[in-house]
């Protein structure tokens, strides 16, 4: 009976590790991984992180400052972004830092799968109607970048296009700063 149950354990280890139907080792391991990553944030910050491998994000609080961040592939914009950045349709964040509640400071980084001169003229459009001025303008290596005012508010928006000419679906990356002068 002994024999039994050592080859029954046995089998069904060995299932565990070569990963029939799932591969909870490799989830174990993905888990680990992510404490062991949120503990020298944490340690080394005094913050407070949370990182999710499964799907690929990250997220960090600082405890002292309250400023957050988040990186990682189409991140959901918090409700406490400032709602006067113009957000491109279609777009997928990236990245997100904003600073505790009470300032206006926020940057947020965006994918589109438009092209850069599309995702430009958009942006030129959205600023003029929203009542912004345009303090500066310039296009370096593929690069164009804009800064715009609306009182005490200032935003830099730089928008860069996929680079190789051979790609099919040219891409776009979006760069928004806001900062507010106190």
């Amino acid at each position: 009976m002994k024999r039994y149950y050592f080859l029954v354990g046995g089998a069904m280890i060995s299932l565990i590790f070569l990963g029939v139907g799932c591969n909870p080792v490799a989830k174990i391991q993905e888990k680990v991984a992510e404490k062991a990553v949120e503990g020298l944030i944490n340690k080394s910050t005094g913050g407070k992180a949370s990182v999710d491998i499964g799907d690929n994000k990250m997220t960090f609080t600082n405890n002292k400052t309250g400023e957050s961040m988040a990186y990682g592939e189409n991140l959901t914009i918090p409700e406490s972004f400032p709602r006067d950045v113009p957000i491109y349709p279609g777009a997928k964040a990236v990245a997100i830092v904003t600073a505790k509640e009470g300032s206006q400071s926020a940057s947020l980084n965006l994918v589109s799968t438009d092209e850069a001169a599309k995702v430009t003229a958009w942006y030129a459009d959205q600023m003029k109607q929203g009542g912004w001025t345009e303090a500066s303008s310039m296009t370096v290596t593929g690069a164009d970048i804009r800064t715009y005012e609306k009182g005490k508010v200032k935003l830099a928006v730089t928008i860069i296009g996929s680079t190789d000419e051979n790609e099919k679906n040219k891409e776009s990356s979006i760069s928004l700063v806001r900062t507010e002068e106190k």
